[in-house]
This record gives C-alpha cells, structure tokens and sequence, in this order.
C-alpha cells in the first residue's frame, strides 16, 4: 500500500517582508523555517524578471552562497546547509533579465533544532588536507531510548538537516540517499519486533512531501532499485522438526530470510537450502530472544542486503551464519554462497594461505563493487575488523586485500564504506555502540572525528558531496 502525505512547514522564527534599506527590485523578502530541522525558505518577489542568489551567514550574510533561483518574478529558494538552532542573515542579490542589480535588505531567521532525544556530537578531530574534501556531509540513522530518527552533520558536527521518527511503535533502521540526488529513503519496523508494522518511508529534502510504502515482515536493509521498485529484506516463518540431543525439541516455528522485491518473494533462505540445513545443536547460530513473540528461532538474521548493477544481482549476508550470498534479481536463483552454512562448503576457498582472521564472523557490510566487498567484521568476541576482500568468481577464489583492527567490539551494527570522492581512498566508519562517526585513511590515520555525548547509536553511514543533488552518490 502506497500513500501519500504532504507535510505544512513551520512558520515561526521567519524574518518578515522588506521595508526599505534595499533594492527595489526584491520585494516581500521572507526567511522561514522549513519543515525539516535545517531546512530554511527564502521567498521573494520582483517586479522585473530575473533570478537571485541567497546569501546567508551567521555572522555577516556573506559567509555562503545558495545556487541562483529560476528565471521569473516570483521566487523561492530552498536552503540545506544552515546549522539547526543557528540564527542566521539573509539578503537576496539580484539580476535582471536585462542586467540590472541590486541587493535586498537584510532579514533573519533561526534554525528550526532537530526533535528532543536527537545525538549530539562533539568533534574531535579534524585534517581537512588529509580528508577526501574540505567540506561534505555525512547522513546517517540513529537509535536512542524509544526513539530512532535520521541526520545529516557538516564538517563541524553540528546537524543540517534531522528528522526524529514520530511513529511511536516503531524504530527506523536504515537510512539510504535516494536515486533522485532530492530526496532521503528510510526503513523502520516494530521496536518490539512482535507486530508487522514494517514500511520504506520517503521524504524529499524540503520535507513537504513523504510517501510510505508498507514492506511486509521487512527488516533491516532495503534497496530503492534502478527501476523505482523497492527490494527489502524480509522474514519468513516455517514449522521445522529440528533434530538435536534434546528428544523434546520436537516441532518448532524457525524465522529465516527473505529478498521481497516490490511485494513478491524473490529469493527464500528456507526454499533454497531447506530444513535439514538447520542444526540448534550450535546454538551460537540461533537467537531465542530475537523474535520471541512470534518464533521459536531466529536462525539466519540477514542484516546487509546490496544490489550489484553490473550483474543484476543481489549480495546478502547472514550475520549468526557468517555466509554471504549472491542471487540473481531477475530469477531469484542462487548463484553462489561465500561463507560457513552448516553442511554447505561454498563456492569460494582461499587464493592463498590464509588464517581465520581472513574470514567475517558476525558481520555487516553496505558496499560491493566490481569483484570487491568491504566489510565491517564486529567478529565475536572481538576485537572488530574493517576488511575488503576480492571476489574472483571464475576461479571460485578470495583474498583480503585490506584490513584494520579496530579498538574494541562492536557487537551490533557498524558500518564501513568508501568516500565517494575521486582520487580519495579513505574510508568512512560507523563505530555504532560508542556513537562515533570517523573518516580514516586506510593506513589507520584519523582525519575526521565526531562522537555523541549524550549515548545512543548510531546505525549506517553515507557521505554527501552536495546536499543539493546526491544522485551520483547515492548508490556508488
């Protein structure tokens, strides 16, 4: 089901008309909070033809430009970089269609803050002639006490834009840039995991319009593919006569996972390796807490759910399972499985001598490329390990091409991503239980640093060149 809300922004805090001080040629200037926490308007009218460029700043209205507005008489310019809870000055410059200029008088606004029980960050560290570029944004989803929402900070730590989830039942779990380079897609579900309350939500950047999307026992990762449609990852229950020491254990309801692709199942863990697979005597890779109101087992958990274009393909991983598989998206068939599934060797065995530490234990990973996957290996019982590994799927072959042990384990979430930045090699890092948000380069150097101070967690992580238009970035 698909429907559609139109959010009214907040008018208060907005600077109010020009009366004298400036160009007659910008009337009525207004400067108002938008509807998301960052966001601010700035609307104008003339009586010549023409576009306008919005100049803002805290201190002097200069310190930073917005791009020019349409050609016409009436105006509206959306602003994205101002700092939440930030007064700010705002003049317009003008041009004419015939080359007249002239500049308005100025106006203010302050900075609508993001929702009560939004992290705040301090940062830490900063190398701008070390980092991929001396500016950029970083978005990512956050966890806290009942609460979950979106963020997105600049260099200085401090929220551009922040939306605070505001359905109660629910926790958001992923957060991805949308196709469009305008527009922010996330997933949410039951905070308590017992009712099926699941849906892909979308905001544009202004705020003004949201669509929802409900994505049937869907969980944790999901793709907005090339095409418009929505895959996600999603649970599927199964009675299984599980065989174990136990002569009690009898018949029990086993969850496993699904790829669901715009409402229709794709690919089925249960389908494709069956009940035999299943073993409860290594209890290590079930959870009986997970999905206690409505399974006996939760026995895979996907968490990771990446949508290969080169191939059509999808990677997905397993994290009490320790495997990755790549399936088909066109046929759903399964085309290898990289990993440890009980019985089941996989289709790939070292390139070269290896030690255990060349494998992913636990694991969440956002990116596949090429013949590569970077992975965050939280690797039970620690400490976590940032890996990339090479693929080669002719020789049925892989090696580690990188690592870095971190300080500590992190045992839910994290995340580790490249920078989308050319001629950059540095890599972004959710560190998720400490709350911390790192740009590092690969030889462990730290070059941006932000870090909560009031707890929570934050969840995956994606770097921003442009707030503007991302569409180049959003699925690198």
């Amino acid at each position: 089901m698909l429907t559609f809300i139109t959010l009214l922004a907040a008018c208060n805090g907005g600077g109010g008309p020009g009366n004298g001080g400036g160009s007659d040629l910008v009337t009525e200037l207004v400067a108002e909070p938008g509807a998301v926490p960052g966001t601010v308007w700035v609307r104008w009218s003339s009586p010549e033809q023409g576009t306008g460029t919005v100049q803002f700043g805290q201190e002097a209205p200069d310190e930073q430009s917005s791009a020019p507005s349409a050609v016409g008489t009436e105006h509206a310019v959306l602003l994205l970089e101002p700092q939440v809870g930030r007064e700010y000055k705002i003049v317009v410059d003008y041009e004419t269609t015939d080359g007249e200029t002239g500049t308005s008088e100025e106006v203010e606004v302050t900075v609508v803050p993001p929702g009560q029980g939004s992290i705040q960050f301090q940062q830490s560290v900063w190398q701008p002639e070390k980092s991929c570029m001396d500016g950029g944004y970083v978005m990512f989803s956050w966890l806290g006490q009942n609460a979950s929402g979106i963020g997105i900070l600049d260099r200085e730590g401090k929220y551009v834009w922040g939306l605070k989830n505001e359905v109660e039942e629910t926790l958001i779990s992923r957060a991805r840039l949308g196709r469009d380079g305008s527009s922010i897609w996330f997933a949410d579900a039951d905070a308590d995991r017992c009712e099926d309350l699941a849906t892909v939500r979308t905001i544009s950047m202004d705020g003004e319009t949201v669509t929802t999307t409900s994505t049937e026992q869907g969980h944790h990762d999901f793709i907005e593919l090339p095409d418009g449609r929505i895959a996600w990852l999603g649970f599927e229950f199964n009675d299984v006569d599980l065989v174990d020491d136990d002569p009690d254990a009898g018949v029990v309801s086993v969850a496993t996972d699904t790829i669901v692709v715009d409402g229709q199942t794709l690919f089925s863990f249960y389908d494709t390796f069956g009940p035999d697979i299943y073993d409860v005597s290594q209890r290590v890779n079930t959870d009986t807490e997970f999905l206690r109101c409505i399974a006996d087992y939760e026995y895979s958990h996907a968490n990771s759910l990446v949508y290969h274009q080169a191939d059509g393909a999808f990677l997905m991983s397993f994290r009490w399972l320790d495997t990755m598989v790549k399936v088909d998206a066109a046929s759903g068939d399964l085309l290898w499985t990289w990993g440890n599934l009980p019985g089941t060797p996989g289709d790939f065995t070292p390139a070269a001598p290896t030690v255990e530490e060349d494998r992913f234990v636990h694991s969440h990973f956002s990116e596949a490329w090429d013949d590569k996957v970077l992975i965050f290996d939280n690797h039970d019982p620690g400490p976590s390990i940032l890996k990339e590994f090479s693929l080669d799927e002719g020789a049925g072959t892989f090696s580690l091409d990188w690592s870095f042990e971190t300080e500590r384990l992190e045992t839910i979430l994290g995340d580790v991503r490249r920078m989308p930045v050319e001629g950059c090699d540095n890599v972004l890092i959710s560190y998720s239980q400490q709350a911390r948000i790192v740009e590092m380069t690969r030889e462990g150097e730290i070059v941006w640093e932000v870090a909560g101070v009031q707890g929570g967690v934050t969840s995956r992580v994606q770097f921003i060149p442009d707030l503007y238009d991302f569409s180049a970035v959003a699925y690198p």
